[in-house]
């Protein structure tokens, strides 16, 4: 189910259904189109799960203009929680 909502771009849905979808959303990752990573991203970032973040600094490393909103927007949604300490 959670792979079709990635196919079908359904985020909110996949936000709504938090930590189990971190695993296959991460996956996804390799396979999405270039359009669709910004998403994927913050889609994981709005979830704040901790590998989610990983995988925010990792990328923001890659690609630091086509993410860094992303990152800006879950900087602040979780400003002060454990898992972006290394964003405060």
């Amino acid at each position: 189910m959670i792979n079709v909502l990635i196919r079908k771009t359904q985020w909110e849905s996949l936000i709504q259904i938090g930590e189990p979808a971190v695993e296959q959303l991460i996956d996804s990752i390799g396979q999405v189109k270039n359009s669709s990573l910004r998403f994927v991203l913050t889609t994981l970032g709005d979830i704040g799960d901790s590998r989610g973040i990983e995988m925010l600094i990792h990328y923001i490393n890659l690609e630091p203009n086509r993410i860094r909103f992303s990152v800006m927007k879950v900087a602040r949604k979780n400003r002060g929680s454990p898992c972006c300490s290394t964003f405060n």
